[in-house]
């Protein structure tokens, strides 16, 4: 655990020595996630259990206009959903990630990362990459207005509670990036960049026109 804690700092260190981008073009990106889960939890006997989980993840990202680059991730919310029987429930999950543009040989990979450790009982992190190219995301089709984007971005996320029960959990990540519906977040006549009209007019609309309800 005193790894951790320290990869932790350092983030936060990292975090604080970024610069402060005063200006930047914020735009919307949505990707839609799926997540194989292999759970084991004890409270006296062992148990486990494997879960496949579904859902969409809406970024507000700061982008370079000079260059298209991203430089950093201002807001995120995931929306996942399931079905219990013949209910069907989708619930919002407000994420705080960082992400890092590692540069090696030429080659741009996107890393995106989130790390919880506030106790030495429990700890979460995850980490996703992908390669990014220009791309067009609602704001115009010309050179200038092109982004460069992560069409998909695969990771892990792990998670482990020592206390008096244990809980362990490891999944795989998939994150595939939602073409039209970010086109739709970004087009002037449509949310024009919103992050709210996206989460709400574009997502959630959506899982409840295939009769979602969410979770109180």
């Amino acid at each position: 655990m005193r790894t951790l804690a320290k990869l932790v700092m350092l983030l936060a260190v990292l975090a604080i020595c970024m610069p402060a981008y005063g200006q930047g073009e914020i735009d919307i990106l949505i990707y839609a996630k799926t997540m194989d889960c292999w759970e084991a939890w004890w409270d006296g006997d062992w148990d486990t259990d494997e879960d496949k989980i579904t859902g969409f993840l809406v970024l507000e990202v700061l982008y370079d206009p000079e260059t298209g680059e991203i430089q950093d991730i201002l807001d995120a919310e995931q929306i996942e959903y399931w079905k219990d029987g013949r209910n069907k429930w989708y619930w919002q999950i407000e994420e705080e990630f960082l992400i890092e543009r590692v540069e090696v040989d030429g080659e741009v990979i996107w890393v995106i990362e989130y790390i919880l450790a506030e106790d030495d009982d429990e700890a979460q992190i995850l980490m996703v990459r992908g390669v990014p190219k220009d791309m067009n995301i609602g704001l115009g089709r010309d050179a200038e207005d092109k982004r460069e984007v992560a069409r998909i971005l695969k990771g892990y996320s792990l998670y482990l509670y020592i206390s008096e029960g244990v809980e362990k959990e490891m999944c795989t990540i998939t994150w595939r990036l939602q073409q039209r519906w970010t086109r739709l977040a970004n087009h002037e006549d449509e949310c024009d960049g919103d992050f709210e009209c996206a989460i709400f007019d574009i997502v959630k609309a959506w899982l409840e026109d295939r009769g979602y309800d969410e979770v109180d």
